[in-house]
């Protein structure tokens, strides 16, 4: 299902943003280049085997940064009841 959101997934989301600085780190040069950033998201998309479309709004809706801050255990499910 779409809106779950297993550990693996959990842990591939944490480690994609790990290794792409880009995505959260202001201070990048391509910080602000919204086509890099869209085709790592994409590419995000296609790891996590997610829609592109379900991920951008995850991360819009500040799913993605509470899930990285924490927010949510590894050991819990999380899921998004919406409809894109």
């Amino acid at each position: 299902m779409e809106g779950e959101w297993s550990d693996e997934c959990i842990e591939k989301l944490i480690n994609f943003y790990e290794s792409h600085s880009i995505l959260y780190d202001t201070r990048m040069a391509d910080y602000r280049n919204k086509d890099k950033k869209r085709a790592l998201e994409n590419e995000l998309a296609e790891i996590l085997n997610k829609s592109g479309n379900y991920l951008t709004c995850c991360i819009y809706a500040g799913l993605v940064c509470r899930i990285l801050a924490g927010g949510y255990s590894m050991v819990s499910r999380v899921s998004v009841n919406f409809v894109l």
